[in-house]
This record gives C-alpha cells, structure tokens and sequence, in this order.
C-alpha cells in the first residue's frame, strides 16, 4: 500500500550544551524539533500537535532509547559524545582564567562557574589553562573539543612544511570551510587534519558562526 505523507528528518548538530536537535517533517512541511542532550540523556521536543499524533503513530518512547530508535528509522544517527567539547563534572576541580591569573577551584552551581563555562574558560588541567591563556572564545572552545577528543595539537611553528587547519568563514557561500596553511601567528589553536575541521564544524556550525559574529 503506498502511503500518501513522508515523515523525514533533518539533523541540526549539537549545541554547545552537547543537545543534539533533529528538526521532523511531514511533506516537506516542518513539524518542529526533536532534542537528545547526548551527556544526560534527557530528552524533549518543540513539535506540533501532527508532530506529537506521529510520535503517538510510531509508539516513540519518551526517552532516549525511544528516541534513537526513532531517529535511526528515518535514516539519522545519533552522534557519539565525542562530537562535544569538554565540560566539568560537578564538584571536579578545575581552572578558569581571571584577568592575569589562572585560578583553581571547584566547580559547581555557581553564577561564576556557569558564566565561565559559556565563555569555554574552565579547564580541566592548569597545563591546559595555560595554553589557553591569551586565546579567543572560539580558540578556547577549539581546545577543549580537542581535549575531549584527544586529538591536542602543537603545530612545528617554525616549520613552513608542515600544514596546519584552521576554521574559516567565506562571505560569498556564507558557510564554514577548513583552511589549510603553512605559516602560522601565536594565540591561535590549530588543527592537525582538516578532516577533524570537518567534524568540529559539524558539531558546532551555529555556535561557531555566533563567536564569528556572523550570524
């Protein structure tokens, strides 16, 4: 029996919360959004009352297993954890840059730990703090996905052979691209691959667009 209405999903990357957010529709037409926190496993939605009859239709789960199942039928994967950068378990001990100075504590609920956080300034090391020290937001936000991932790179900066990756944004197309260079400037954090360009910008396209001010 062929059906006359196509349920198909689009998925929009995780935010700098580690929520991954797949946007549902029907004919083409948006039902709202789908969202996975990938570290909690928390799960909620933002859909319409036709996006809530086929969540119904589907015996979708409110939960995250019921989720995924759901998502993995209309041909979407659900991204591992690695995707998203570092982030504080409570009560760890951690760094954060405040003026000129590194400062040890630990983290928890307060105004200034979750302000630092957003502003990618809390560290997992006081080695890591300090090569933090004198970087931008994005840079910061690089070195902790970089952390996460164990892919930390120190380019050979003398070494004009060598290539180095960057982020960069390109007015004409409006999008991300990986830029491959061979002479470099300090207080920036590289890449080693561009592929691993590629994966950080289809993590964090729109936080990255947002640091960028481009958006």
């Amino acid at each position: 029996m062929r059906l006359d209405w196509e349920i198909t999903g689009e998925a929009k990357g995780v935010n700098s919360y580690e929520v991954f957010t797949v946007e549902l529709f029907l004919n083409g037409d948006s039902l709202g959004y789908m969202n996975l926190n990938l570290e909690s496993e928390r799960v909620g939605h933002t859909l319409d009352d036709e996006g809530e009859y086929f969540l119904e239709y589907f015996d979708v789960a409110p939960n995250f297993r019921g989720y995924k199942a759901f998502l993995n039928l209309l041909g979407i994967e659900i991204p591992k954890l690695s995707l998203a950068h570092w982030t504080p378990t409570k009560y760890s001990k951690v760094y954060s840059i405040v003026g000129n100075e590194i400062i040890g504590q630990v983290s928890g609920d307060s105004a200034e730990i979750k302000k630092a956080c957003l502003n990618y300034n809390v560290f997992p090391s006081l080695e890591l703090a300090e090569k933090a020290e004198n970087l931008s937001k994005l840079d910061r936000l690089i070195l902790l996905w970089q952390y996460k991932n164990d892919c930390l790179f120190i380019p050979e900066w003398n070494n004009i052979d060598q290539p180095k990756h960057s982020v960069i944004y390109v007015e004409m197309y409006k999008e991300l691209r990986a830029d491959t260079i061979y002479t470099v400037r300090e207080h920036k954090t590289y890449f080693e691959t561009a592929e691993q360009v590629k994966t950080f910008i289809k993590a964090y396209d729109k936080e990255i667009k947002k640091i960028m001010g481009v958006i």
